[in-house]
């Protein structure tokens, strides 16, 4: 009785190793889809970070004219259309995530979706944005208002907006 059950015991051993095997080579398959994933976030996260500073800026502190300020505004979106091609990279590499079913990734603190929504929001300021300045200029030229009494406006207002909050 013992002795068959050894025996039993003693044929599951290369099993079990062989299942050991496979489960070490499936973490050290994970590992580096978490490392690939954390490695393209945290460059793609902390960019969009820094275009949405950009965009504060821009939008708080007018310099020149509005066509100057358009012209800003659209060569910020343009780089961000550019850069459309890194969020597509990132989005792979979340799919290979997503199906060998890795819920955390203790290499970076951005996951798919904060970049989705972070991204999302940068498109659709800086679309509003354009669309407000665009929408300033026509109100100029029909109104009649110079370029000079518009940074007076602005001055003033500045003046007593010490918040920079814009109300």
């Amino acid at each position: 009785e013992i002795k068959s059950k050894w025996n039993e015991v003693q044929a599951l051993v290369p099993q079990r190793d062989q299942d050991l095997q496979t489960e070490y080579a499936k973490q050290q398959q994970n590992e580096r889809f978490r490392l690939q994933f954390a490695q393209k976030a945290n460059v793609v996260g902390p960019w969009i970070e820094r275009q949405h500073e950009l965009l504060q800026q821009l939008t708080v502190q007018v310099v020149g004219t509005l066509e100057q300020h358009q012209k800003k505004l659209e060569t910020m979106e343009t780089s961000a259309a550019q850069y459309r091609p890194h969020i597509d990279e990132l989005e792979k590499y979340n799919q290979q995530i997503q199906e060998c079913m890795i819920f955390e990734n203790r290499h970076t603190p951005y996951t798919m979706e904060v970049i989705r929504v972070a991204w999302e929001q940068l498109h659709t300021q800086l679309t509003r944005q354009i669309a407000e300045v665009k929408n300033q200029i026509y109100t100029l030229e029909k109104k009649g208002i110079s370029e000079e009494q518009m940074n007076e406006f602005r001055a003033a207002f500045a003046h007593f907006d010490k918040s920079r909050s814009r109300m």
